[in-house]
């Protein structure tokens, strides 16, 4: 629940993120090691207020393949088109569940689901239009409050023309 939960700081200032400026030297200094992919995940990488301006760097100047990982829940219409249009290749978003409820419920959101449907589909959409072929994928953590609604799946794929679905069981040890 990548930016729903904060979890991880700098011990020394309480700061959660890296500098643009840090980023993009990281970037360059992996372009010239050869590195052609990078991902960005998080913590939510879509609070990052630069990341159009990192991802249009990273694809056009070092001519790497950039993906997201993201709960998806701050993807407007309009940073989608910034993404897109900067050069991202593809999105992989966080679906708890395909059923609304149990999604919610999980993610502490009202609007979880639908919120993020709509990202899903206007990505499809948005990148059709302008003639980029960027994928969007699904990734779910499999827990006990949503493993009965993992069949759910095949048909939300189908209708939202998702071609990879990403399932990681969680970890739990129980005493």
């Amino acid at each position: 629940m990548c930016g729903l939960h904060r979890y991880v700081a700098d011990k020394d200032n309480g700061d959660f993120t890296l500098s643009t400026d840090n980023i993009l030297r990281l970037i360059k200094e992996l372009a010239d090691m050869g590195c052609k992919s990078i991902t960005f995940s998080g913590g939510e990488p879509t609070l990052v207020e630069d990341l159009p301006q990192i991802i249009g760097i990273a694809s056009e100047e070092y001519n790497m393949c950039i993906s997201v990982n993201t709960n998806g829940y701050l993807l407007s219409e309009e940073k989608i088109r910034e993404y897109i249009d900067a050069g991202i290749d593809s999105f992989t978003i966080s679906v708890l569940s395909p059923d609304e409820q149990i999604n919610n419920e999980i993610m502490g959101l009202e609007n979880g689901l639908s919120t993020t449907v709509k990202a899903i589909d206007y990505f499809n959409q948005y990148s059709k239009c302008v003639h980029r072929d960027v994928k969007v994928y699904i990734n779910n953590v499999i827990l006990r409050h949503n493993i009965d609604s993992l069949i759910g799946y095949v048909e939300f794929c189908k209708e939202h023309k998702i071609t990879h679905l990403n399932l990681s069981p969680a970890s739990i040890k129980t005493k």
